[in-house]
């Protein structure tokens, strides 16, 4: 008998601490996402296509994509396929179309804060924003990488 009674107590006292399910359940402030950009909406970006590489500048404010596009040529093929740079602006949920067009000859770049470093033939270009890139400096025809076999 004390046996029963005491497991009967142990029980009593294991629920009464027990919580509600729906009082376990957060609140929905609780489960909102802290300020901030999150992927958690669609928004419309405009058609990239053959795509070889895309990097993020520093501040995550622009993407730059280097991607090729078929070009009619009297060579065997009928078409060469040229790189081509492109950047694309985000900003605040909303995605902006693209911004800048640059030719660069050999498709690695690199993102110098927030100045995209490319090279286009025999030139070092800079891209700091707008429409065109400026020139830094020229390269000596020994030094001038030729894609892809450098």
């Amino acid at each position: 008998m004390r046996k029963v009674a005491l497991g009967g107590f142990v029980c009593a006292l294991l629920l009464s601490f027990t919580t509600p399910a729906a009082a376990a359940r957060p609140s929905v402030e609780d489960t909102l996402p802290a300020p901030g950009l999150y992927c958690v909406e669609r928004v419309a970006m405009p058609d990239l296509v053959n795509v070889i590489d895309a990097k993020w500048s520093p501040d995550a404010q622009m993407l730059a994509v280097v991607r090729f596009e078929r070009r009619p040529s009297g060579g065997p093929a009928g078409y060469i396929e040229d790189e081509v740079l492109d950047f694309l602006e985000v900003m605040e949920r909303q995605t902006g179309e693209v911004i800048a067009k640059l030719t660069p000859t050999n498709p690695e770049f690199r993102w110098q804060g927030d100045t995209l470093l490319y090279l286009e033939k025999s030139t070092i270009r800079a891209w700091k924003g707008g429409r065109t890139a400026e020139t830094l400096g020229r390269l000596g025809d020994t030094k001038v990488p030729r894609y892809p076999e450098d």
